[in-house]
């Protein structure tokens, strides 16, 4: 049986997360492994860690993040999430173990509602929208 994964991205808006979109994230268990140990045989790959072994659901999530993890039910397993710094070591280790892949193909595929990716929304909370001061990645996983 597969594994799949399941990610949002939140935004901190006038100091209330809300929902800001959903990735479309393949199948890919060195990723799996590198994000939070999951389909891993503890030996890690080059002796690289976890970014972050699973820390459940932030009790704060937005509705929409929350609807769509409860319908997984005892499905879904090891959830967690990243914050900014968590979320910029993944993107440093996209790159340097998939040199050739775009941020839009293969692995991780962003669909922002503004059309904006992961390596720029630090520009976004200061040219877009007032208000935003954050970004996290809430994911979990389901077999």
């Amino acid at each position: 049986m597969g594994c799949d994964i399941h990610g949002h991205i939140e935004i901190r808006y006038k100091g209330e997360w809300v929902h800001y979109s959903q990735l479309n994230i393949n199948r890919n268990y060195q990723l799996f492994s590198k994000m939070a140990g999951v389909r891993s045989n503890n030996n890690y790959d080059n002796n690289e860690f976890p970014i972050s072994l699973p820390k459940g659901i932030p009790g704060n999530i937005s509705i929409v993040t929350k609807i769509d993890y409860e319908r997984w039910g005892c499905d879904a397993h090891s959830a967690s999430w990243f914050n900014e710094e968590e979320i910029d070591r993944l993107k440093e280790w996209l790159k340097r173990y998939y040199p050739s892949l775009s941020f839009e193909r293969d692995i991780l595929h962003y669909t922002y509602l503004f059309g904006s990716e992961l390596t720029d929304f630090k520009h976004y909370n200061d040219c877009i929208v007032e208000g935003v001061d954050s970004i996290r990645l809430i994911f979990w996983f389901d077999n």
